[in-house]
Order: C-alpha cells, then sequence, then structure tokens
C-alpha cells in the first residue's frame, strides 16, 4: 500500500490562472484523510480520501465566491502526483501536486 501522509504543494491550472495550496495526509487507524489549505477558499480538515490502487480522490466543498464541489482525482507516483480537479460547471482542470 502507498505511504502519502505528509505535507504536499498542489498547483492546480484553473481558468483563472495557476492556483497552489497546501495539502496534508494522514492515515488514522486505517482510514485516510486530507486537509487542504486554500488561499481564498480556506482551510478544509478532515477529508475522507478515497484509495483505489494508486488513484486517490476527495472533494472540497465550496461555498464562496459560489456554491460549488471541487472533485479532484490523482494518480500517485512516489513523490508525485498528477490528474484533474472538476470544478462543477467549470469543467476540469489539470492538477500536479509533489511532495512538500
Amino acid at each position: 500500500m502507498m505511504n502519502i501522509d505528509g505535507q504536499w504543494k498542489l498547483t492546480a491550472k484553473s481558468p483563472m490562472g495557476l492556483k497552489t495550496d497546501d495539502l496534508e495526509f494522514k492515515t488514522i487507524d486505517g482510514k485516510l484523510t486530507g486537509t487542504q489549505i486554500s488561499e481564498g477558499l480556506g482551510t478544509h480538515r478532515d477529508l475522507p480520501v478515497k484509495v483505489d490502487g494508486d488513484t486517490i480522490s476527495w472533494s472540497v466543498p465550496v461555498t464562496k465566491p459560489m456554491k460549488l464541489t471541487l472533485e479532484f482525482k490523482l494518480q500517485v507516483d512516489g513523490d508525485s502526483m498528477s490528474g484533474t480537479v472538476k470544478a462543477g460547471i467549470f469543467g476540469n482542470a489539470p492538477v500536479s501536486v509533489v511532495r512538500a
């Protein structure tokens, strides 16, 4: 099983330009959770993270500036990850993540 516990840096290429967030993943009692800290969108703690082979996914509820859910789906490859974030009506944006 992969170990992604620890600090990570996320970069998304959104329609509004490059966006960077801090991530922290931790496993407690066999369950993986994440914290995502985003300038402008705030801090979201204890997000359930689904693991399927080498793919992880999680969702972040956003209320401002508009209500939508960010849905992340990433392939893990050692100390990096890549994939997409689906941002409601705005569609998918590419995401890359590296261990901090």
